[in-house]
């Protein structure tokens, strides 16, 4: 397996009747299906990595194991160290496993175009917090420190 073959994809994990649109939010007062319902509050998506996770034995099926991207083939990957891509894709599970481990996380959020819009996460409290824009390596050290790996810039070709 190459590391051309660790490539990210987005799947949907939840209950089984809410992947199979069984739960209440999927329909209406009088039973009528909400077509305008593509996901009920229960599902989260999360990003994997293909090649480490073990995919649907049919089309359509479900993921029997998935392993969070960026993986270990792909990730900047200092000795001792976890690492992640974050995305706006991935935000969510990034913040909450940050939480976990008992460091403050929160988006950070600039003006975009007029709008006040999350465009990264901030870890730590002040000072000596790092902010992670999407894109950039979040880095957790061995002994419990955050550090950031800004995203490469894009070169013009790649515009």
């Amino acid at each position: 397996m190459t590391s051309t073959d660790h490539q990210p994809t987005t799947v949907y994990a939840g209950p089984t009747e809410c992947i199979e649109r069984d739960c209440d939010e999927f329909w209406d007062d009088q039973g009528e299906d909400r077509p305008d319902v593509n996901l009920c509050s229960h599902i989260a998506a999360e990003r994997i990595c293909v090649a480490c996770s073990e995919g649907p034995a049919e089309e359509g099926g479900y993921w029997g194991r998935t392993v969070a991207w960026p993986c270990e083939h792909i990730a900047p990957n200092p000795k001792g160290c976890h690492a992640w891509q974050l995305t706006a894709e991935n935000h969510s599970f990034v913040d909450s496993t940050i939480d976990k481990l008992g460091v403050f996380a929160k988006g950070y959020w600039q003006d975009v175009d007029g709008k006040l819009t999350v465009v990264g996460l901030r870890i730590g409290n002040k000072p000596g917090h790092v902010v992670a824009m999407y894109g950039d390596w979040i880095i957790r050290h061995p002994d419990g420190g955050f550090t950031v790996h800004k995203a490469p810039v894009a070169d013009e070709a790649d515009r």
